[in-house]
C-alpha cells in the first residue's frame, strides 16, 4: 500500500488528497502588489532588520496585518537573501596610528 502511494507520489499522480504540492496551491497571497512595492522599500532601505522588524515596520502602515512567516516566504520568493555581517577586528591606538603614517606618506601617491 505504502509503495503504491509513493510510487504514484514520485510519478506526479495525486490519489491522497492529503498530499498536495505547495508549488501549485493558489491560495490568496497576503500582500497585495501595492504591500509588495512598500515591502521591497522596507528591506532594502535597511538590509539588516531581523523578520519582527520588517514585520512591524510593514503592520504600521496600513492596515495590512501579516505574520513573520508571510515575511519570510517574500523575502524568500523576492531572492532577498541572508546578510551577515563581516567580523573584523577593532582598530586599536597602535593600529589608528600607523594608518595615519601610511596615508600621510601617501598623499601624493598616484596609481
Amino acid at each position: 500500500m505504502v509503495s503504491r502511494v509513493y510510487q504514484e507520489y514520485m510519478e506526479g499522480k495525486q490519489t491522497n488528497k492529503k498530499t498536495s504540492n505547495r508549488e501549485s496551491c493558489k491560495g490568496q497571497l497576503a500582500l497585495t502588489v501595492r504591500a509588495e512595492r512598500r515591502f521591497r522599500r522596507i528591506v532594502r532601505s535597511k538590509r539588516s532588520q531581523t523578520f519582527a522588524q520588517i514585520t512591524t515596520q510593514l503592520n504600521g502602515g496600513a492596515n495590512l496585518s501579516v505574520s513573520k512567516w508571510t515575511v519570510q516566504r517574500s523575502l524568500n520568493r523576492m531572492d532577498f537573501g541572508g546578510i551577515r555581517a563581516t567580523r573584523v577586528l577593532l582598530l586599536n591606538a597602535r593600529h589608528r596610528a600607523a594608518r595615519l603614517a601610511w596615508a600621510r606618506e601617501h598623499t601624493d601617491w598616484r596609481v
